[in-house]
C-alpha cells in the first residue's frame, strides 16, 4: 500500500520512495534527489541555461556519459558530488547567485 506525500507515493510496508515507476530508494537516496534538483534546477529555471544544456554541462563535470546523466538514475555517491558539479557549471559560466539575467559563457571542450 502507498500513501501520498508532498515528495511522491510512499510505500507503508519498507517506508520508500518511488516516482513514475522507477526503483524504490530510501530516505538519503531520495533526500538527496531533492538536493540535487535544489542545486541543478535553477540554471534553467532561472534562464541562464536551457534544461539540455545545464544536463550536458552536468555530464562533462561529473565525467558521465550524456544519456546516464539523469538525478533519477544517480547513485547516493553522485548525487553527493552534484552540488559540487553545478558551482563549477555555475563558475564556468560566470553565474553568481541570484543573479538576473541570462549570462553568455564561451567553454572550451
Amino acid at each position: 500500500m502507498t500513501v501520498g506525500s508532498q515528495y511522491g507515493p510512499k510505500h507503508v510496508c519498507c517506508d520508500l520512495w518511488s516516482y513514475e515507476g522507477r526503483p524504490l530508494v530510501n530516505q538519503a537516496t531520495h533526500r538527496a534527489r531533492i538536493a540535487a534538483h535544489d542545486a541543478l534546477d535553477p540554471l534553467w529555471k532561472d534562464g541562464h541555461i536551457s534544461r539540455t544544456e545545464a544536463y550536458r554541462l552536468l555530464a562533462r563535470v561529473m565525467k558521465m556519459p550524456r544519456e546516464k546523466c539523469h538525478i533519477g538514475d544517480m547513485n547516493l555517491e553522485q548525487l553527493y558530488d552534484l552540488p559540487h558539479a553545478v558551482e563549477h557549471i555555475k563558475m564556468m559560466l560566470h553565474v553568481l547567485p541570484n543573479a538576473t539575467q541570462q549570462q553568455e559563457a564561451h567553454l572550451e571542450d
